[in-house]
């Protein structure tokens, strides 16, 4: 299951099939989630992940960004979202995600080039626009992210949102 049918599922799961419904509880245009899901296929930007996942607090970022794990959080687990989420009133900024990955870069002793062929970007452009802030990171830099040996290092969601630990010691903010 991609990322298209990831989303498709929790409009039928969560807004009992309806785009419109699904599109509006998420702040974006209908034209926008229908190109997500229709034909045309197309990935899902930062702005929209980040979207569903500050309205769905439930949905398991894990299983949204690369199908692991169960598409909804337990009870406990939402409840413990909703409590981070208020705790340290999250807001993810171009900035912040910029920091983030320019951080993982200085710890891990990169830089940029390397860090993007080990992505597997021919160029590293995509990666310099991330850290100066010029573009928010895409849908395919997440999934190559996650498709990378920086995943076992990195956590996903500590990249993503800022919550959580870095997986990495002393990589911290």
């Amino acid at each position: 299951m991609n990322i298209n049918e990831r989303i498709r599922y929790l409009i039928d799961s969560l807004a009992k099939g309806k785009q419109r419904p699904f599109a509006r509880s998420i702040n974006i245009p209908i034209s926008t989630l229908r190109d997500i899901i229709g034909p045309r296929q197309s990935e899902p930007s930062f702005g929209t992940i980040k979207k569903i996942i500050d309205s769905y607090p439930e949905v398991n970022l894990n299983w949204l960004m690369n199908g692991t794990g169960n598409p909804l959080l337990k009870a406990g687990d939402e409840n413990l979202v909703r409590e981070e989420q208020n705790k340290y009133e999250i807001d993810l900024k171009n900035t912040e995600i910029s920091e983030r990955v320019f951080l993982i870069i200085q710890k891990l002793s990169l830089n940029p080039n390397s860090f993007a062929a080990g992505l597997g970007y021919t160029r590293s452009q995509t990666i310099y626009d991330i850290i100066n802030g010029k573009s928010a990171p895409s849908y395919d830099f997440f999934r190559r992210f996650m498709l990378s040996p920086y995943s076992k290092q990195i956590n996903i969601d500590w990249l993503l949102t800022g919550r959580g630990e870095t997986e990495t010691k002393n990589l911290t903010m």
